[in-house]
């Protein structure tokens, strides 16, 4: 049973990237890693939830593994491409993240703040 006060997720589009190898960048100044889309070779778009809300029961988003991050994060614009520069995006709340996954999309929930 669904617990009614628990916040809703509420994910906003932060940025879309190429994904050459079917996947999103996520890097750090010394490390990178891939999160596959679950679809291919395509435009990815990446959404962001920092409510640290519970996803739902009945909520379609496949889970797909968790992160954390200590100091800042960043999204590259390419999931071929390991420079710095080239990120379209900048994750910078401290914490553990969750990624889900759904129609070739990726979700990144904050669950954790630290």
């Amino acid at each position: 049973m669904q617990r009614k006060d628990f916040p809703k997720m509420n994910f906003e589009l932060i940025c879309e990237v190429y994904s050459d190898v079917g996947s999103v960048r996520i890097m750090s100044e010394d490390m990178a890693f891939l999160i596959p889309n679950g679809y291919g070779d395509k435009v990815t778009r990446v959404f962001l939830d920092t409510t640290m809300a519970k996803r739902p029961e009945d909520n379609e988003l496949k889970f797909y593994d968790s992160f954390e991050i200590f100091k800042k994060a960043w999204i590259s614009m390419s999931d071929c491409d390991p420079k710095l520069t080239d990120s379209v995006f900048v994750i910078t709340i401290p914490g553990r993240y969750a990624i889900y996954r759904k129609d070739g999309n990726v979700y990144l929930s904050l669950s954790e703040k630290y």
